[in-house]
C-alpha cells in the first residue's frame, strides 16, 4: 500500500453507492478517505487528504458544487473520471488545480498509476520531464502546461491558436511527445505553403481518399499548420476523412491524432484574423471548424507573461552569457510583437554582435533601443578651442559612441556620472543635444566629488515582477541597497512594522514606487510618508498620463516618471535626492 508523507491520504468524493465503489477499489492500494459532497470542506480539513479522486458526473451532479470545490482545496491534488476529454472536462480540470484527467475506459488500468504519480509528486508539471521544454514559470504559461499535459491523453482533435511566434508548433509537439503514440513519427503539414496540387498530393492517398499518412506511412499525429489556409476543395476532402474517422481509427495501429493551427490576430478587434474569422466570411466550412475544434489550446503571446522574458533570455543566450542590467531593462519594457520567436531572433543577434563581450544595450537591435536624432557635435579642432569647447566635445562625442550611457560616459572619461548629468542638461539647454531639458544633479562645492562610501537604501515597490526585477540589478549596479516590494500594502507594512519593532530603524534614503499596485496605491504610499512626517524622496512611475497624479505628487514634494522608463532621467532623479 502506497501511503503520503506527513499522514495525508487519498480521499475519493462520492454521492451515491457507485463512487463508494471507487473509494473501495483504490482502498487496495492507497490509504483512502471517502469524502461526502455534502460537508467534503470539513474533512478535507480535518483528514488532511494530498490527493482527491472525483468522478466528474458527481462533480456535475450538484449546482455550484465545482466552483465551492475550487475554493476548498488549495494545495490539493485532484483526478478527475471523465467520459473522454471534452472541452467542459478540460476548464473544470484547470479549474480544480489543473487536475489530471482519467478516461473512464482505462480507469481500471490508469487510475492507480495516475494517483500513484499524484502521490509522489512526480507529475505536477508533467511537460518538465519531456525532452521538450515550454519554458517559463508565469501563471498562463503553467496553466498551458497543465493544459497540454491532459490533452496528450485524447484522441480528440485540436486546435491551437496564438499570435505568430508564440509556440504553437512546440505545443503540438509537446501534446504528441506526452500520448500514447509518442513513438511513432509526428508531421507538420504547411497548409499555405504549397499550390493546391502539391498540398492534395501531400495529404490524401489517390486511392483510397484517405489522409496518406494513414495508409502510407505510421504517424502519430499530424499538424495542419495555418490550417484556415486551406484551399476550399481539399476542406470537403479532409471533412470526408474526419467523417469517417471512427472507421479508421478502430484500425490497428489507429490513425494519426489530427492536430491544427490558426494564427491569431495581434489586433483583438482585427475581423480577418484567426479561423473563427474565416468562418464567419465563409471562407472556411463550419463543419469542418466544429471537427477540428474537439479541444482547444490558445498560445498565450509574451507581453503577457513577461515574468518568462528573462528565463527564455537565459535559455536562448545560454547560461554562462551574461547582459548589463540596462540591456534587461531593454529586454522588459518591449512589448514583443513577434514572441518569443522574435525575442530568438534578438539573443542570437545580440550574441553575434556582442562576441566575448558581456550584453549590453548597444548590442540589442534597433527596435529594442530608442533611436536619438543625431547630435550637432562640433569636430574636434584643439588649435584655438576652449577648454569648455573641448570638454563639451568630449563629453558629448563619448557619449554618443557609448550608446548614449551617462554611466559608461562618466567611467570613459574618468569623472563622476553626477558630472556627466550636469553637463548634459546645459548642452540639452543650449541646443548640442537633442531632447527635452533634463533637471541636473544638485550642484556641490567640487563638480567632480564621488558617491559616498556608504551606499544608500532604496526601497523599490513595483507590481510586475519583470520590471521589478530589472529595476533592483539596474539600481544594485548603481550601487544602492534595494529592497523591493510587490505592491503599496507591502511598503506600508515594511514601514510600520520596521518602525514598530526595530530601535534602530530609518527611514530608506530614497522611495521608487508605481503608482497603481494592488492593495495600496502609489499615492497612498506617498501621503504615508508624508504623514510620518519624513522629507524622504519618493519617485512615482506611471503608465497613465493622469495630470491629477501629477499635480497631488508636486503638492506632496515627488517627482513622477512615465513608462517605459527613460533610464538616464532616472538616475539623474536619484542623483538629485543625494
Amino acid at each position: 500500500m502506497v501511503a503520503l508523507s506527513g499522514g495525508m491520504q487519498v480521499g475519493v468524493l462520492f454521492k451515491n453507492t457507485e463512487d463508494r465503489a471507487l473509494a473501495d477499489r483504490l482502498s487496495q492500494d492507497f490509504a483512502t478517505v471517502a469524502v461526502p459532497t455534502a460537508n467534503f470542506r470539513r474533512v478535507l480539513a480535518q483528514k488532511g487528504i494530498g490527493v482527491l479522486v472525483a468522478d466528474i458526473d458527481t462533480v456535475f451532479a450538484e449546482r455550484g458544487l465545482a466552483g465551492r470545490l475550487s475554493r476548498a482545496i488549495e494545495g490539493v491534488r485532484v483526478v478527475l473520471i471523465a467520459d473522454q476529454h471534452s472541452q467542459d472536462v478540460l476548464d473544470l480540470a484547470l479549474k480544480l488545480n489543473g487536475a489530471r484527467i482519467v478516461e473512464r475506459r482505462v480507469a481500471s488500468e490508469e487510475l492507480t498509476r495516475i494517483v500513484e504519480q499524484e502521490v509522489s509528486g512526480g507529475s505536477r508539471d508533467v511537460i518538465h520531464t519531456s525532452s521538450l521544454e515550454l519554458i517559463g514559470e508565469s501563471p498562463s504559461i503553467r496553466r498551458t502546461r497543465k493544459i497540454i499535459a491532459n490533452m496528450a491523453a485524447a484522441q480528440s482533435t485540436v486546435l491551437i491558436s496564438g499570435e505568430p511566434g508564440s509556440g504553437k508548433t512546440l505545443a503540438a509537439q509537446l501534446i504528441h511527445h506526452l500520448s500514447p503514440q509518442r513513438g511513432e513519427p509526428f508531421r507538420v503539414v504547411a497548409c499555405g505553403a504549397a499550390d493546391e496540387a502539391a498540398l492534395d498530393a501531400e495529404l490524401f492517398d489517390a486511392r483510397t481518399g484517405l489522409l496518406s499518412l494513414v495508409t502510407t506511412e505510421r504517424v502519430g499525429a499530424v499538424l495542419l499548420d495555418e490550417v484556415d489556409a486551406l484551399p476550399l476543395g481539399l476542406q470537403a476532402k479532409l471533412l470526408a476523412v474526419l467523417r469517417q474517422r471512427g472507421i479508421y481509427y478502430a484500425a490497428t495501429p489507429p490513425g494519426p491524432r489530427i492536430i491544427a493551427s490558426t494564427v491569431q490576430s495581434t489586433e483583438p478587434d482585427d475581423p480577418d484574423g484567426g479561423l473563427d474569422a474565416a468562418v464567419r466570411r465563409r471562407d472556411f466550412m463550419r463543419d469542418l471548424y466544429d471537427r477540428l475544434t474537439e479541444l482547444r489550446l490558445e498560445m498565450p503571446p509574451l507581453r503577457e507573461r513577461r515574468t518568462d522574458v528573462r528565463l527564455l533570455w537565459e535559455h536562448f543566450v545560454g547560461g554562462h552569457r551574461t547582459a548589463t542590467p540596462r540591456a534587461l531593462m531593454r529586454l522588459a519594457g518591449h512589448d514583443w510583437p513577434g514572441n518569443v520567436r522574435e525575442l530568438q531572433n534578438v539573443a542570437r543577434f545580440a550574441v553575434g554582435q556582442a562576441g566575448a563581450q558581456r550584453i549590453d544595450e548597444q548590442h540589442l537591435p534597433t527596435s529594442l533601443v530608442p533611436s536619438h536624432e543625431p547630435t550637432a557635435v562640433p569636430m574636434a579642432r584643439v588649435p584655438g578651442m576652449t577648454l569648455d569647447e573641448l570638454e563639451r566635445t568630449a563629453i558629448l562625442l563619448t557619449y554618443q559612441s557609448l550608446g548614449e550611457n551617462a554611466q559608461a560616459t562618466a567611467n570613459a572619461l574618468g569623472i563622476s556620472v553626477r558630472k556627466v548629468h550636469y553637463r548634459l542638461r546645459r548642452y540639452r539647454e543650449e541646443g548640442w543635444l537633442s531632447g527635452g531639458a533634463e533637471p541636473a544633479p544638485l550642484p556641490t562645492a567640487n563638480d567632480d566629488v564621488q558617491s559616498p562610501s556608504e551606499p544608500r537604501h532604496l526601497l523599490l515597490a513595483e507590481d510586475d515582477d519583470e520590471l521589478r526585477w530589472s529595476l533592483t540589478k539596474l539600481l544594485e549596479a548603481d550601487g544602492y541597497l534595494v529592497t523591493a516590494v510587490a505592491s503599496g500594502t507591502e511598503v506600508l507594512e515594511h514601514l510600520g512594522g520596521k518602525m514598530l519593532f526595530d530601535e534602530a530603524f530609518t527611514p530608506p534614503d530614497v522611495i521608487v514606487s508605481d503608482v497603481r499596485m494592488p492593495g495600496v496605491s502609489g499615492l497612498s504610499v506617498l501621503e504615508g510618508v508624508r504623514q510620518r512626517g519624513w522629507k524622504t524622496p519618493v519617485v512615482l512611475i506611471t503608465a497613465f498620463g493622469d495630470e491629477d497624479v501629477r499635480a497631488k505628487a508636486a503638492r506632496l514634494d515627488a517627482t513622477v516618471l512615465s513608462k517605459p522608463i527613460d533610464l538616464d532621467r532616472l538616475q539623474i532623479v536619484l542623483s538629485r535626492s543625494a
